[in-house]
């Protein structure tokens, strides 16, 4: 066995790396139980070494034929364990400990006196950049986390977990969650170095996120963000780099903010959801950008207090997996149907002006709310940092353009722009959705777009795509309130400028419902997905396409 330590360089956290043949694991930096006799004598006792903790009842027959059976049914459903865990095992008879978790892999450090058992964690390299760090629980504060100043990312074997109950449907899901979003015991960043040098570690974990906790999910990391949850082409990123998009040749713009959470679940398949955010667009742009599944909530069922604001009328959490399933069953347990908005009463029948032209009465109106809102909410901490510093904190050059857009907004322009979102919705819901009705557009961008094209023009030209202007399809459900869920549907061959060569373009709808209708147009996009494709189509793979090709043929043969 290839066994190596190496030092984790870690800022807060004392604990070794370990190489165990081709894979590096994190030990946890506490001891989870401790004895004075050691159960095992490797050769060499100055090393961690890997061992399996086996929980067994005191009436349990063990045989060889058992334990094979043990650890193949281990090695299918568990990224984390390996053979090298099962060459130690130790068989713990109950009742002994409640305090150590049952099944591998653990870390036993074989030194004189004592002999303590560590939690361990796979690292998984990050080459797509879609994460800022990883994290694992803090071992100092309950429910709060520490920060892993590395590039890998650590994930706990998923034998640590329980059997998922209906308090806790997602005992040992794995997540990870846009770097807008409070994490106690954690800096945010919102993608911009000054904000995080600013700021102190979180002393709550924003509602959203604490949900899912709470039902069970396993946070591994924060990911990327465009800066203060703006849109932003990949060019136009200065304190970090934009994700890579892994579809086709790797060089496919992600889209915007939410980029680094929907590359993530793109890429790497030991993740299996990310959060996050939609204000005009953010969930649904970057889920056709990167072939997955992605969903904006209705807006408001689900509380956004910990996550930095763009516009509190227009933002909500959402969250990316690669199947239709996961998706619902994060949905559910976010419960997104807990807390459905009232019904909004006022006219009948809509002005005049929206049915002559809806386009030319709302071309400015999501512009006018998010860059107002961003540029307000972002005048305390730009204020609190040029008394501290004696300067403007450094920003990138499309969010200066965006706050000097806000700043120009009269009071009188943002109380018309919300008057006529009123009115929008209000006419949605009044002459368009009801609880049978659905909308389809075509998700994603029509064409190729690389991460390396530069848009014509100046930073005006570059920048106004961005703020919301004019008449864009997602304005349904930003303006309108409801639910929107983007889904892959195919793939498609371009000739890449990069490869040379065919490579494929993920295809997705996007399909939206009434405000309410989350469950039910997850669940009616899994009855078309099954319908058409089956197994096929309801689940997408991580990496360059969204579907092996006997998968594809299989999903669109008559």
């Amino acid at each position: 066995m290839d066994f190596q330590v190496e030092d984790s360089g870690f800022e807060c956290v004392t604990t070794p790396i370990i190489s165990i043949g081709a894979f590096r694991y994190l030990v946890g930096p506490e001891p989870i139980a401790s004895y004075t006799q050691s159960p095992i004598h490797p050769s060499s006792a100055t090393i961690p070494l890997p061992i399996t903790v086996i929980r067994v009842g005191q009436s349990q027959e063990i045989d060889a034929g058992w334990l094979k059976a043990q650890i193949r049914k281990w090695l299918a459903v568990d990224d984390v364990f390996s053979l090298a865990f099962a060459e130690n095992i130790i068989f713990q008879v109950e009742p002994i400990s409640s305090q150590i978790l049952p099944g591998p892999p653990r870390v036993i450090d074989d030194l004189v006196g004592a002999f303590p058992w560590s939690e361990t964690w796979k690292l998984y390299p990050d080459p797509y950049g879609a994460f800022m760090y990883g994290v694992i629980p803090s071992t100092k504060e309950p429910m709060s986390f520490q920060r892993i100043p590395t590039n890998l990312i650590p994930v706990p074997s998923r034998l640590y977990t329980p059997i998922p109950t209906a308090q806790t449907p997602l005992w040992g899901k794995r997540l990870a969650v846009k770097d807008i979003y409070d994490i106690r015991g954690l800096k945010t960043s919102a993608g911009c170095k000054a904000y995080s040098a600013f700021q102190d570690p979180a002393k709550e974990t924003a509602a959203a996120v604490q949900e899912l906790i709470n039902r069970g999910a396993i946070i591994v990391g924060k990911t990327k963000t465009v800066q203060f949850a703006s849109g932003m082409s990949p060019r136009d990123w200065v304190d970090y780099q934009c994700p890579f998009n892994p579809r086709g040749d790797g060089y496919l713009d992600p889209d915007c903010s939410s980029s680094g959470s929907a590359a993530a679940i793109a890429a790497y398949k030991w993740l299996d959801c990310a959060i996050g955010s939609d204000t005009l667009g953010s969930m649904v742009g970057p889920a056709a950008a990167c072939g997955v599944f992605g969903l904006r909530p209705t807006q408001g069922t689900i509380s956004n207090n910990g996550g930095l604001p763009v516009s509190g009328l227009l933002d909500t959490p959402g969250h990316f997996s690669r199947s239709i399933a996961c998706l619902t069953q994060f949905a559910a347990g976010w419960g997104t149907l807990r807390s459905l908005p009232d019904r909004i009463e006022c006219m009948k029948e809509p002005p005049e002006e929206v049915m002559a032209s809806p386009e030319l009465f709302l071309s400015t109106t999501m512009a006018t709310i998010q860059l107002h809102d961003s540029y307000h909410n972002n005048l305390k901490f730009r204020s609190a940092y040029k008394e501290m510093y004696g300067s403007e904190p450094y920003v990138d050059p499309l969010i200066r353009y965006k706050w000097d857009l806000g700043s120009k907004i009269t009071d009188g322009q943002y109380e018309e722009a919300c008057t006529k979102k009123a009115i929008f919705a209000d006419f949605l819901f009044n002459h368009v959705f009801t609880s049978e009705t659905i909308m389809l557009f075509p998700g994603g961008d029509e064409d190729i777009t690389y991460r390396d094209e530069y848009t014509s023009g100046d930073i005006q030209q570059s920048g106004y795509k961005w703020q919301g202007f004019g008449f864009p399809n997602t304005i349904y459900s930003v303006l309108g309130g409801g639910p929107s869920l983007s889904f892959p549907i195919g793939q498609r061959e371009y000739r890449s400028k990069v490869s040379g060569g065919g490579e494929y373009q993920p295809v997705s709808l996007m399909m939206l419902g009434a405000k309410g209708t989350d469950m039910q147009l997850l669940k009616f996009a899994e009855h078309i997905l099954d319908k058409l494709g089956g197994a096929a189509l309801l689940e997408v793979k991580a990496g360059k396409t969204v579907y092996a090709e006997s998968e594809l043929l299989s999903a669109t043969s008559p």
